[in-house]
């Protein structure tokens, strides 16, 4: 992530994801199968450069309940600048 992301910008990015959710329903059954597999994609690869942090860093900031998305609750694995000091770490790495 670059250094000017903050704990906004990235709940801002989090929300796009929220928006894809949500407007998913409205989609035709062919889009949604055209679509599926590359969302499935963004999904994985967000999964892989972030850790489950549950509602400790965020969630100083946002409401993160049980109708928040997976998503909310993950934050990147290599924090830097305003992001760091927002949520309070530089590594929340698994084994750092």
């Amino acid at each position: 992530m670059h250094s000017k992301v903050s704990s906004w910008k990235h709940a801002d990015d989090l929300s796009v994801r929220d928006w894809i959710e949500g407007a998913w329903p409205f989609l035709s059954d062919a889009i949604q199968q055209h679509r599926e597999a590359e969302l499935d994609v963004i999904d994985q690869r967000f999964r892989s450069r972030t850790i489950d942090n549950s509602t400790e860093s965020l969630g100083r900031y946002f409401r993160i309940d049980a109708t928040r998305s997976w998503w909310w609750r993950r934050v990147p694995r290599l924090l830097i600048g305003e992001l760091a000091a927002d949520l309070g770490s530089t590594d929340l790495s698994d084994d750092g």
